[in-house]
């Protein structure tokens, strides 16, 4: 069953996230930023080369930006009890 749940105006299956945080490193890029990511998924791509179609896996995330590390935290944990009463 599908379980939508709006995350800052991105809608998405919850039961297709595989994990959410928020970058603490200042030294790995911007703090303010929540990192979303979904399951691995798999389609079948054509390649004209070989005339045939493989099987490819794909990991999407989702990056949403905040002003500021302390506003993402506050959405990641709303974000967090969406998620987890999704899942429910």
């Amino acid at each position: 069953m599908i379980k939508l749940i709006d995350l800052d105006n991105n809608i998405v299956d919850a039961n297709q996230i595989l994990a959410m945080g928020v970058n603490s490193s200042h030294s790995v890029g911007a703090t303010n930023c929540i990192k979303i990511t979904f399951k691995a998924r798999k389609e079948y791509i054509y390649d004209p080369n070989i005339e045939q179609f493989t099987l490819e896996d794909f990991s999407d995330i989702l990056n949403v930006e905040f002003a500021d590390y302390n506003t993402a935290r506050d959405y990641l944990d709303l974000w967090k009890a969406e998620w987890q009463a999704a899942m429910e």
